[in-house]
């Protein structure tokens, strides 16, 4: 039940200011909140089943849900598209730890040395330094290797979702061309979109 009168998008699809939100917008955008905070990808893939359940149920029949579905997609990538690094190379993989800095120290499994056994303070600083710089770059290595399948989750979506429901006319286009243009993508996925499918999936006469 819609416990909202309007949605007021601010500076993404889903967060309002004096406007009490939809349940399910409201589930996406503490899901993003949540995964700031935390990093866990996985939030996202939750956020994301959200819109799957509602798409699930739009048929070519229903425009308003048909416009709900494709809606909440593209507010969920503009929200996503941010967090991805464009920068970030799969191939450019951390490495496993750091060099140790001293020797004949007892050596972990993990490869590591116990810092408050090294005795120079310089060094034992310095090589923990080391190690927090490697963790961090570990867990951002993770975090935009999870945000791509986010992505190309999402990017599937949209591509069966616009041919179920978008496809079959020009005015079926039409909404498709006028939700994609007012959407908070950047140009440059509204630009990827547009082509997206083409001419597979618009099949007008």
């Amino acid at each position: 039940m819609l416990i909202a009168q309007t949605m007021q998008p601010l500076d993404n699809g889903f967060r309002t200011l004096g406007v009490v939100m939809y349940p399910i917008e409201k589930k996406i955008a503490d899901g993003f909140a949540a995964f700031e905070t935390e990093q866990d990808p996985q939030l996202l893939y939750v956020a994301l089943n959200e819109i799957e359940d509602v798409q699930r149920y739009a048929v070519p029949e229903h425009r308003d849900a048909c416009r709900r579905g494709l809606s909440l997609l593209l507010s969920f990538m503009a929200e996503l598209e941010p967090h991805i690094d464009a920068k970030w190379e799969r191939k450019k993989v951390p490495p496993l730890g750091v060099p140790l800095p001293v020797p004949d120290l007892p050596v972990y499994g993990t490869g590591e040395v116990d810092p408050a056994a090294i005795a120079d303070p310089a060094i034992r600083a310095r090589y923990e330094q080391e190690l927090k710089t490697n963790r961090e770059n570990w867990v951002r290595y993770n975090v935009q290797f999870q945000l791509r399948g986010v992505e190309e989750r999402a990017v599937d979506d949209l591509k069966l979702f616009a041919e179920r429901c978008f496809a079959g006319s020009s005015a079926n286009r039409q909404e498709y061309e006028q939700l994609l243009n007012t959407s908070s993508l950047s140009d440059r996925l509204k630009k990827k979109f547009r082509k997206l499918g083409r001419p597979r999936l618009w099949r007008f006469g």
